[in-house]
């Protein structure tokens, strides 16, 4: 069936299946940037805005506005490095939790 054809609904749960499937290596990016980041690093703090700020953008459009509310957050808190030690650390266990919560429930297999 040619994409043009195909009903929006079902358009749309593809790509939200392919969001989904994607997840497990978003988390896994999150955690692998998150420590240098935490400790002040300029070029993990880079690195850890591109899987976050997608989160925030993509995450309510695929049916999980928690993803992207919590994504959202922590980007706003990446905005204040004076405040990165106190704020960051929730905001990252909370984008985590998520995430895994959403992986494990078959959102993100």
């Amino acid at each position: 069936m040619q994409e043009a054809t195909r009903p929006f609904a079902e358009v749309m749960a593809g790509l939200r299946r392919e969001f989904e499937a994607g997840l497990p290596d978003r988390a896994a990016e999150i955690r692998k940037h998150a420590p240098a980041a935490l400790a002040g690093d300029p070029a993990a703090l880079a690195a850890l805005r591109v899987p976050v700020h997608a989160l925030a953008g993509t995450g309510a459009t695929f049916g999980h506005p928690a993803i992207s509310d919590a994504a959202l957050a922590l980007e706003n808190m990446m905005d204040q490095p004076d405040d990165l030690q106190d704020t960051m650390p929730a905001g990252l266990a909370t984008v985590l939790n998520i995430l895994d919560n959403t992986i494990k429930s078959g959102g993100g297999t």
